[in-house]
Parts: structure tokens; sequence; C-alpha cells
């Protein structure tokens, strides 16, 4: 039907332009003069395709690699020598330490009948960690989450993921000739889109189109 080729056709335009602008900022955010690698793909439905599948996988990477950065800040104010297998010793023997960090202003609030040791004040935030034999002992504040793996797999890893980024930068980078091409592709899609729209105001009448 003509108004499903309508829908095709507009949001193969919406793809190459999210293509376009995606092609456009990184090239912007990390330019490179030299093309040392060029794109072997000329379809430009291809080269949206892959672009757009760059973009989602950049995303992922640094959404992943923020989610790193908060675990390694965890090692760099807590203490980078801390093994998080020894917590989990002491939880299991019954000995309970939650971490926090809290605003200056709060620390002559903290309850004085239980074991709260605050450390020296870092980028703006006291370090304060409460020792417990309780489980249910809380002091009323957020809670610094625990790291979800060691200091070394988190630097491992986050070695890995800039590594994955610079690739899909140096992939944008090869498929920086091929903006003209991705604008003529869309242009094409915009001519075709109104071709598609004029069809769809036209009806048949014993097998013969007419316009209404």
């Amino acid at each position: 039907p003509e108004g499903e080729s309508v829908a095709r056709v507009a949001e193969k335009i919406r793809q190459a332009e999210t293509a376009i602008s995606t092609l456009e900022k990184n090239l912007k955010r990390y330019p490179a003069d030299e093309i040392t690698e060029r794109s072997t793909i000329t379809d430009p439905a291809r080269i949206v395709d892959r672009i757009l599948f760059a973009g989602k996988f950049q995303d992922r990477c640094r959404e992943t690699l923020d989610h790193l950065q908060r675990q390694l800040d965890w090692f760099q104010t807590w203490g980078e020598n801390i093994n998080l297998k020894d917590l989990k010793y002491l939880r299991e023997k019954g000995v309970f330490i939650r971490l926090y960090l809290l605003d200056r202003s709060n620390i002559d609030t903290l309850p004085k009948d239980q074991c709260v040791v605050a450390f020296p004040e870092r980028e703006g935030k006291v370090p304060v960690a409460l020792f417990s034999r309780s489980a249910s002992d809380k002091l009323h504040a957020k809670e610094a989450p625990l790291p979800s793996m060691p200091l070394a797999e988190v630097r491992s890893q986050m070695i890995r993921k800039k590594r994955q980024l610079q690739k899909v930068n140096a992939f944008y980078n090869r498929h920086k000739e091929n903006l003209p091409v991705l604008q003529d592709y869309l242009n094409y899609l915009h001519d075709r889109l109104n071709s598609q729209k004029a069809l769809a105001s036209m009806g048949t009448i014993d097998g013969r189109l007419v316009y209404l």
C-alpha cells in the first residue's frame, strides 16, 4: 500500500539524517586530517546501517566506561589496596562496614554512640565509615555502593573499552569521505518521499490512476 511505502521512506530519511548527524558530530569531536584507511562499502543504505550500529555501540561503550569510572572513583576514595573479598569475609564473621560520602556540614550530626570514622575530605565530600556488629545499623544517608569487581579488573575493562572507542572513531574517519554520498542519498529519499505522497493522493478507477 502507498501509505506503507510513505512510512518506509520516511523512516529511511530519519535513519539517514541520524547517520549524517552522528558522523558529523564525531568528526567534529575527534577530527582526523588524514584518512588512513578507506571504506570499501559504496551502497549508501549499507553505510547508513553501519553508522547507526556504530553509534549504538559507541553509546554502550560510553555507558560502560561511566560505570567503570564510578567504580574506579570508589577505589581512589576508599583505598586502592582494599580487597572486596576481605569485606565479604568480615560480613560473614558478623562485622558490617557501611560507607558514605557526606557533606562536611553533616559531620557534626553523626551519632556519638556508634563506631563512625570520618576520613579526610575528598572532592567536596567527606568519606565516612560505620563499623557495626549489627546488619541493621545504618546512618541516615545514602550508602556508597561497593564495586562489582576488583580494581585490576576495573582498569583492564576500562582499557578494553577505550580501545573499542578508538576503533569506532577510526571507523567514522574511514567514512568521512562518504558524507557527500550520504547527503545525495538523503536528497534522493526526499524526492522519493514526495513521489510516494503524490501517488498516495491518487485513486484508481477502472484500473486507471486519476487525480482526486
